[in-house]
């Protein structure tokens, strides 16, 4: 629920309701953010030269606590499970890995948000070193990040068949998108799109190639691509706009 009507820097600020009036620069020095509870209970975020949000009354005005990030596990040649562990005042966590020492990110995990303290990493290469780290978010905004937790893959084992890979484009999309399956010597997959309810909206196999998908009639938002062999399932999140 917000409160705040204006917020002129140098002025006061005063609840639509007619209540409590306070001097902004009662609280706040020159080109400086903090915040505040005000006066009917909801959060106050005031920024630099007057900029302020309104945070929900059953909000926290503290941010989160660092987590701290723990050894993964279930480490296999094509993915690991990472954890963490909860962090005081958190409502969601936003996990980042990386292959190059976070000069960039794996595609999906830049950042990846989730509401639990452990996360499924799959499509990773065999003997290869990737990292993770988390960031603990609340209403009020981000912690620090964690430690960074290293994670070497194994090569494939004798026998062993590398996972298929997947390419799916534009990421972002308007009107179409294209998946393509690649390098899968086994069966066709199972692909699945999924929307942020868990509905399937559209479901086919694949076994090599690309498939367009028509977008246009979407609602924009993120959507969930699943695509399942007889070992391994990928997922890669889809943004349509």
């Amino acid at each position: 629920t917000a409160y705040i009507t204006t917020s002129v820097f140098g002025t006061t600020l005063k609840t639509t309701d007619g209540g409590n009036t306070w001097a902004y620069d009662t609280y706040l020095g020159y080109n400086y953010s903090k915040a505040i509870p005000t006066p009917n209970g909801s959060i106050l975020v005031v920024g630099g030269y007057g900029h302020i949000s309104i945070l929900p009354v059953e909000g926290s005005w503290n941010t989160p606590s660092s987590p701290v990030a723990l050894a993964a596990q279930s480490i296999t040649a094509t993915g690991f499970t990472a954890h963490w562990d909860a962090s005081e005042g958190a409502k969601s966590y936003l996990l980042f890995v990386s292959n190059d020492g976070f000069n960039s990110c794996i595609e999906g995990y830049h950042p990846y948000r989730i509401q639990t303290t452990e996360a499924t990493i799959t499509g990773l290469e065999p003997n290869k070193s990737y990292a993770y780290k988390v960031i603990a978010s609340n209403e009020a905004g981000n912690s620090a990040f964690s430690n960074t937790i290293d994670v070497q893959t194994p090569p494939l084992g004798i026998g062993q068949k590398n996972v298929f890979k997947v390419n799916v484009y534009p990421n972002p999309a308007k009107e179409y998108i294209s998946i393509g399956v690649f390098e899968n010597e086994r069966e066709a997959c199972e692909i699945a799109i999924i929307n942020y309810c868990g509905q399937e909206l559209e479901t086919f196999q694949l076994r090599e190639g690309t498939r367009a998908i028509d977008v246009r009639s979407w609602p924009a938002g993120i959507y969930l691509l699943k695509i399942t062999d007889q070992k391994n399932t990928i997922t890669k999140k889809i943004v349509v706009q």
